[in-house]
C-alpha cells in the first residue's frame, strides 16, 4: 500500500536524514496516510527496510542507519512525538470527516428548501 512512497522518501532523502517521523511526515504529504492504515504502513516500512539493509550494493553507513532504525522499530512508534503524530493525524481526520459532514447537511437542507418551494410552485 505504502510501498512506493516509502521508497521514494528513501531515494529522495540522504540516509543520514532518514527517521521514523520523517517518513510519517512525508507519507502524511503525498499519500493518503490515515490512523486506520498505521499498522499496514508499519508492515510495509519494515519490509523495505530490511531489503535495504540485506542489499550487498549498499554504503556501509547507509546500512548501519536502516539497522538502527530496525533496532528501535517497534520503540519508536512509542514515542512521544510520533504519539503525537498520530493524534493529529487523528485530529486532522476528525475535523474533515466534521467539514464534510456539515457540508453535507447544508446540502441536503438546500436540497429541502428547494423542493418545497418546487412543491409550492406546482400547487398554483
Amino acid at each position: 500500500m505504502f510501498e512506493s512512497t516509502i521508497t521514494e522518501y528513501l531515494d529522495k532523502i540522504k540516509s543520514k536524514d532518514w527517521s521514523i517521523l520523517g517518513i510519517l511526515e512525508f507519507l502524511r504529504s503525498n499519500s493518503k496516510l490515515s490512523v486506520p492504515t498505521i499498522d499496514d504502513l508499519k508492515e510495509d516500512l519494515y519490509a523495505i527496510l530490511q531489503s535495504y539493509r540485506d542489499k550487498a550494493n549498499i554504503h556501509v553507513y547507509t546500512k548501519n542507519k536502516v539497522t538502527k532504525i530496525l533496532s528501535n522499530f517497534d520503540s519508536t512508534f512509542n514515542t512521544a512525538e510520533v504519539k503525537q503524530f498520530i493524534k493529529d493525524l487523528e485530529f486532522r481526520e476528525e475535523a474533515r470527516i466534521n467539514v464534510t459532514s456539515t457540508y453535507t447537511a447544508t446540502v441536503l437542507k438546500d436540497q429541502q428548501k428547494s423542493q418545497q418551494l418546487i412543491d409550492q410552485l406546482r400547487h398554483q
